[in-house]
């Protein structure tokens, strides 16, 4: 779900853009957005992580991903930004927010927890082919866009009603 209203917010971040900012020259930088929208699909996953490491009191390492997460994305902004600009900050910030969102998983702790698999690996490769696809769709017209929605919404849907038994027999 999440993913998907990254999907269809950062689609549609032309027309937002358009709305709710006057200045023509700062409307052109929508994809900036997207790369940064995109990378807050990373949320599930870290709430995933965290929350087992928490059950497990076993959150002594979690401040070492936010470290490494802020001292990653200045690095790469020293490093690129002179080069390539602000597309290099926002690329640098969506790496950082997966690193954020992904690497609980790999930590020692986490994997000696047994419990659910969460294929991070799996989810992080979607994130980033959805990135990618909607980036390149950023520029197709209104009523398209409506159609991809609709047709997220509408799978969405399907899905929900899929695996709502499922989910409603789950003890907690």
């Amino acid at each position: 779900c999440f993913l998907s209203a990254t999907f269809v917010a950062s689609l549609w971040l032309r027309e937002i853009f358009n709305l709710l900012i006057s200045n023509p020259a700062l409307r052109t930088e929508y994809p900036i957005g997207i790369l940064i929208i995109m990378g807050y699909a990373y949320r599930p996953m870290y709430w995933s992580a965290g929350i087992k490491l928490s059950v497990a009191n076993k959150t002594s390492m979690l401040w070492r991903i936010s470290l490494v997460a802020g001292l990653l994305n200045v690095g790469l902004n020293l490093i690129f930004v002179p080069f390539f600009g602000i597309y290099a900050a926002a690329i640098s910030t969506l790496i950082s927010l997966l690193y954020i969102g992904f690497s609980g998983f790999f930590l020692r702790p986490y994997r000696e927890i047994p419990g659910i698999e969460h294929f991070p690996l799996r989810w992080m490769s979607a994130i980033l082919a959805m990135t990618a696809t909607v980036y390149l769709l950023r520029d197709v017209s209104v009523p398209f866009k409506f159609i991809l929605t609709a047709a997220m919404l509408v799978s969405g849907a399907l899905m929900f009603r899929k695996y709502h038994k499922d989910l409603v027999g789950i003890e907690i």
